[in-house]
C-alpha cells in the first residue's frame, strides 16, 4: 500500500510540473530574453553590449543572468528593461586538486543556474556566452526545452581550447569537452560569432552555421581630450606618484644584454616555450597555433578597493637621486592646467596601455624583452629623441605579481610600469588618453579576437598586436597598428611610433585613420544581430 501511495504521489508531482510547464509555453512572454554568462557579468562587455542592443533597439526586457563580481557598466544597471541576476561564485578551496574542485564547482554552477533560468519570466530566447561551455550549455538547452524558449549562442572562442591551456591537448577531459561543445552546440537554433575565421571553423568542424558579428566599441568609448588625460591622471595620480618621468639623456652607461641569460631564465619561468599545439589530427584538420602552457600556482592577491589605486612597490624602482615627481590639481608629468585650460607638455612622456588578465596566454616576456633591446639601442646611441614612456598595465590576474616583481629586479631606463585597477566607468577615459595600445593576446584557438583591441579602437588609439592567425581581420598592419612576432619586431616599431615623440606623423595618422572610420557596435548589431531575433 504504501508502496502504491509513493507512486500516486509521483504522478501526481509529474502531473502538476507537466501541467505548470504547458501553461508557461503557452503564456510565454514573446518579448524577453535571458542572456547568461558563466562568469563574472562585469567582466564580459560583449554580453553587456548584447544586453542594451536588445533593450534599446528591439525594446524588448532583457535578464542578464552571471556571476557577481566586477561593477556592470552604469548604463545597464540604470536601464529599466534589464533586470540584472548575480550568483555566488564558486569558493576557492586551497589544498584540493583540480580533479576534485572541478565537480564541486560544476554541481554549485548548474543548481544557481537552473534556479535562476527556471524562475525568470519564460524568455523567449536563452542566448549564452561560449566559453564556458560546462555546464552552461547542457543547462541552456535543458531549459529551454523545458520552458519552450529558442537556444541561442554567442561564440566568443573555443571552450575546449582553453581547457586544454590547463590540461594539454591530448588529454581525454579535452577530447570530451569536444565532443560535449560540437553535439550540443548544433541545437542552436541562433549562433552569432566574433570573427569570420571562426565561422568558417564552426561550419567545417561543428556543422555550426554562425552570424559574425564583430566586436565594435559602443558609443561611450571616444577619442581623448586635454582635460581627459588631466584629470584620469589626477584621479589615480597614486598610480605615477615618486616615478621620475625627466627625459634621460642618451649614454654609454652599459645596458644588460637583451638575450642575457638570467633574463631569459626568469621569463621562462613565468612563460614557458609551449611543447605541442592545442589541436591534433584527433579533433580536426584545422591547425591552430602552438600555446603556452603553465603549471605555475601564485597566492590569490587582494587589491585595493575601491578605486582608485595604489602603485605596487614604487618606491623601489627610483633611486635616491631621481627626480620624483608628485601629481598635482594644476600639474601632472603629462599637463599642465591653468584656470579651466589644460595644456600638454611638449616633453611629456608617452603613454602606453595594455589591457590584460595578467595570465600566461598573454606573454609579457615579449614586451619586457622588447622593452630591453630599446634601452640597449638608447644606451649606445642608435636612437636620439626617444621620450620616457609609462606603461599603463589595466587589469587583474595571477602573473601580475611575479611581472611586476621582475621589473624590480630589471629595472628599465626609460619605461616605467603602472598597473591600474579602474572603475568601469573610468576604464574608456583612461584608453582615450593614452598615445598607443598594446595587445599581447594569443588566441588559445587562433579564431578569436581581442574585444581589449576593439576597446582602444574606439577611443582612437592606434595599437601594436600579437600577430595570429586571424588577427588581420582587426588589426591591418600600417594602416590602424602594427603587427608583431618577436621582441625585435616589437622593439622596432616601438622606436618607429614614438621617436621624436609628441611629433611621430605616423601614429598620428594611424590615429587619424581610425577617426575617420568610427565604427560603432549599434550599428553593426542592428545590422547583423536584430533581424536574427527579429
Amino acid at each position: 500500500m504504501n508502496t502504491l501511495n509513493s507512486w500516486l504521489l509521483l504522478f501526481v508531482i509529474i502531473l502538476l510540473t507537466v501541467t505548470f510547464v504547458w501553461f508557461e509555453r503557452r503564456h510565454s512572454d514573446v518579448s524577453s530574453i535571458a542572456i547568461v554568462v558563466l562568469g563574472d557579468v562585469g567582466h564580459s562587455p560583449r554580453m553587456q553590449y548584447h544586453s542594451l542592443s536588445f533593450a534599446q533597439t528591439l525594446g524588448v526586457e532583457v535578464d542578464l543572468i552571471g556571476f557577481s563580481g566586477s561593477k556592470c557598466r552604469p548604463e545597464v544597471l540604470e536601464n529599466s528593461s534589464i533586470r540584472l541576476h548575480e550568483m555566488k561564485p564558486f569558493p576557492k578551496i586551497r589544498g584540493l586538486p583540480f580533479i576534485v574542485t572541478a565537480p564541486l564547482k560544476i554541481l554549485s554552477q548548474i543548481l544557481q543556474l537552473c534556479w535562476v533560468l527556471l524562475t525568470i519570466p519564460n524568455p523567449s530566447y536563452i542566448y549564452m556566452q561560449n566559453p564556458p561551455s560546462i555546464p552552461s550549455m547542457i543547462v541552456c538547452l535543458f531549459v529551454s526545452i523545458l520552458r519552450g524558449s529558442r537556444f541561442a549562442i554567442d561564440w566568443h572562442n573555443l571552450a575546449f581550447s582553453i581547457l586544454a591551456l590547463r590540461l594539454g591537448s591530448k588529454s581525454p577531459l579535452v577530447k570530451l569537452s569536444f565532443l560535449y561543445e560540437k553535439t550540443l552546440g548544433r541545437f542552436s537554433s541562433v549562433n552569432t560569432c566574433v570573427s569570420k575565421a571562426m565561422k568558417e571553423w564552426l561550419e567545417k568542424n561543428f556543422k555550426v552555421e554562425a552570424t559574425v558579428m564583430y566586436d565594435q566599441p559602443p558609443d561611450f568609448f571616444q577619442p581623448g581630450q586635454k582635460e581627459d588625460v588631466h584629470s584620469i591622471v589626477n584621479k589615480y595620480q597614486a598610480a605615477f606618484n615618486g616615478f621620475d618621468f625627466s627625459r634621460p639623456k642618451p649614454t654609454n652607461t652599459p645596458v644588460p644584454p637583451a638575450n642575457s641569460e638570467e633574463m631569459n631564465q626568469r621569463l621562462s619561468s613565468l612563460y614557458p616555450t609551449p611543447e605541442e599545439p592545442i589541436l591534433d589530427h584527433h579533433f580536426s584538420n584545422f591547425v591552430l597555433p602552438p600555446q603556452r602552457q603553465s603549471s605555475l600556482s601564485f597566492p590569490l592577491l587582494k587589491y585595493p578597493q575601491p578605486s582608485p589605486t595604489t602603485p605596487y612597490n614604487s618606491s623601489s624602482r627610483t633611486s635616491p637621486e631621481s627626480t620624483t615627481f608628485l601629481v598635482t590639481e594644476s600639474e601632472t608629468p603629462f599637463s599642465i592646467k591653468t584656470g579651466e585650460s589644460v595644456e600638454l607638455k611638449g616633453d611629456r612622456p608617452a603613454i602606453l596601455i595594455s589591457p590584460t588578465s595578467w595570465t600566461p596566454d598573454e606573454d609579457f616576456s615579449v614586451l619586457l624583452k622588447a622593452f630591453r633591446i630599446v634601452d640597449e639601442r638608447i644606451a649606445t646611441h642608435e636612437i636620439d629623441s626617444f621620450p620616457r614612456v609609462a606603461m599603463c598595465v589595466t587589469g587583474k590576474g595571477p602573473l601580475i605579481e611575479p611581472v611586476l616583481k621582475f621589473i624590480e629586479d630589471f629595472p628599465f631606463s626609460h619605461f616605467s610600469f603602472h598597473p591600474l585597477w579602474l572603475d568601469a566607468a573610468d576604464y574608456p577615459k583612461m584608453l582615450a588618453s593614452a598615445d598607443l595600445g598594446i595587445s599581447m593576446h594569443q588566441s588559445s584557438s587562433g579564431i578569436d579576437l581581442p574585444m581589449k583591441v576593439v576597446d582602444m579602437f574606439g577611443c582612437c588609439i592606434p595599437v601594436c598586436a600579437r600577430n595570429f592567425s586571424c588577427i588581420g581581420e582587426l588589426v591591418q598592419h600600417e594602416v590602424n597598428g602594427l603587427l608583431f612576432d618577436t621582441p625585435e619586431e616589437l622593439a622596432d616599431h616601438l622606436i618607429r611610433l614614438l621617436n621624436n615623440f609628441p611629433n611621430t606623423p605616423e601614429l598620428l595618422g594611424m590615429r587619424q585613420t581610425l577617426v575617420e572610420r568610427n565604427m560603432r557596435w549599434t550599428s553593426g548589431w542592428t545590422q547583423a544581430v536584430a533581424p536574427l531575433f527579429s
